[in-house]
């Protein structure tokens, strides 16, 4: 289903106005993101549009054009739609495949740089001095200090008659626009705030954004689907009070908590995985595919043979996002590493000082960590020598974890106590 064939019909549609200001942002921002095959792929759409848009050709053509094989192809419009940039609609007929491919235009510098996720990547993929290069290329440099601002508006010049009859004209309301298309993550809100209306007869508007922002947190944070999310947010929920303060976050917070203890894990298809950009199928890729895909709950869940975590664990979880403002990624890796550091267990105190660690070097992947994690585990052995073979000396199996065993374990991720 989806191979693509050079003979597969294909229609461009371009949803947004794309400007030149907006191929400079793909070129710059999205290629070290995508690669050049995508990027490349995506300017070949725009031309697309802005010389056959609604005439339908086959693949053959842009195959072509581009010199790009159907595989390559595939991978690249795949890359588009994970940032945004295009959505692919399919259509089967008896004896032929009918692909229409809809281009968004990118986000704006601010939003791209604003965005964790865009930004994160790009820090990583070119490094944060080089992306803050890119950032200050669309620095708005104006120095107004001082003076005042005495333009002319909109009623003052045109003087309007809201009473003629040409401002009650109807007009198209499905026309382009230069918003770029909002990116897909794992918590849905239009299926979220869809569900919530019909069964719970709760409007969107009824939430702030710093509600929703909470309510998609503790959701990804906990692995909450939409329908359990919209039931522990309707037990929070209280309509009598003012907006921004009708959700009680305390006891959302607690049902999510008692939700995670006892919801089972839930794996998804292959086809449903989102792609991550780790090559390599060993143990360890593997298991960075893990850390990066599941929630910090099922990631846990997971290491436990499917028990649930018990809630001072979720806790911790939540403490980790909360305050330490981890990404579940970086969640998932440090759970790995200190499992293995404390003999399976969870110490608290432990967690929360290499969790600290990790913030203080910025670091926002399961991959990055790892190899950090491991960096810092080396540095000490040559300086104290006290660990043997080149390998971590794991906390004995008895219930005993004293202050001895502590400074040991910091001294392995290369801290002071």
């Amino acid at each position: 289903m989806n191979y693509v064939g050079s003979k597969d019909f294909l229609e461009v549609i371009g949803e947004s106005i794309i400007s030149n200001v907006d191929i400079d942002v793909v070129t710059r921002l999205y290629q070290p993101l995508i690669g050049y095959k995508a990027s490349m792929l995506y300017l070949t759409l725009v031309n697309y549009i802005n010389y056959q848009e609604g005439e339908i050709l086959n693949h053959e053509n842009m195959f072509k054009i581009m010199q790009i094989d159907p595989g390559d192809f595939l991978n690249a419009r795949k890359a588009l739609e994970g940032c945004g940039l295009m959505k692919t609609y399919l259509k089967l007929s008896e004896d032929a495949k009918h692909y229409t491919y809809i281009i968004y235009a990118p986000k704006s510098p601010k939003d791209f740089f604003s965005d964790v996720l865009f930004k994160g990547l790009l820090v990583r993929y070119i490094g944060e001095k080089e992306a803050t290069k890119l950032a200050l290329h669309y620095k708005v440099d104006v120095d107004l200090e001082g003076a005042k601002d005495i333009s002319a508006n909109f009623v003052e010049v045109f003087q309007p008659d809201l009473d003629d009859d040409s401002f009650d004209a109807k007009m198209p309301t499905n026309l382009k626009d230069t918003k770029a298309l909002k990116v897909d993550t794992e918590f849905s809100f239009e299926d979220f705030f869809t569900h919530l209306k019909t069964a719970m007869m709760i409007k969107e508007d009824a939430f702030s954004k710093e509600e929703c922002d909470e309510i998609e947190r503790i959701a990804t944070l906990y692995g909450l689907d939409t329908i359990t999310t919209c039931d522990i947010v309707a037990q929070s929920y209280d309509d009598t009070k003012k907006k921004g303060f009708r959700l009680d976050t305390i006891s959302f917070k607690e049902r999510a908590i008692a939700q995670a203890k006892y919801s089972p894990i839930i794996r998804k298809n292959d086809e449903n995985k989102r792609y991550i950009k780790i090559s390599g199928k060993t143990a360890l890729a593997d298991e960075i595919r893990l850390m990066e895909t599941l929630s910090p709950k099922l990631f846990l869940q997971e290491k436990q043979d499917g028990a649930p975590p018990v809630t001072a664990d979720l806790n911790l979880l939540n403490y980790l996002n909360e305050v330490m403002q981890l990404n579940k990624a970086t969640i998932n890796a440090l759970i790995s590493y200190s499992l293995k550091m404390c003999n399976n267990r969870l110490i608290k105190t432990y967690v929360e000082k290499v969790a600290a660690t990790l913030k203080r070097a910025k670091i926002n992947t399961a991959l990055d960590a790892i190899n950090f994690l491991n960096d810092k585990n080396d540095k000490p052995k040559k300086a104290f020598n006290k660990v043997k073979n080149d390998k971590p000396e794991p906390v004995k199996d008895d219930d005993s974890f004293d202050e001895e065993e502590y400074d040991k374990l910091l001294k392995d991720i290369g801290e002071d106590k």
